[in-house]
């Protein structure tokens, strides 16, 4: 078909940012750590 795939990924660290809890703001900087080394490695 020729087309073209493309994809984007959130940041969790900013959507945990509405919420006031650093254990989950903690996890959301690990889990965009991993995103983004799946998202470069594409």
């Amino acid at each position: 078909m020729g087309g073209k795939t493309a994809f984007a990924i959130i940041k969790p660290a900013a959507a945990m940012q509405m919420v006031a809890n650093d254990n989950l703001r903690d996890i959301a900087v690990q889990i965009e750590e991993k995103l983004r080394r799946a998202f470069d490695a594409v």
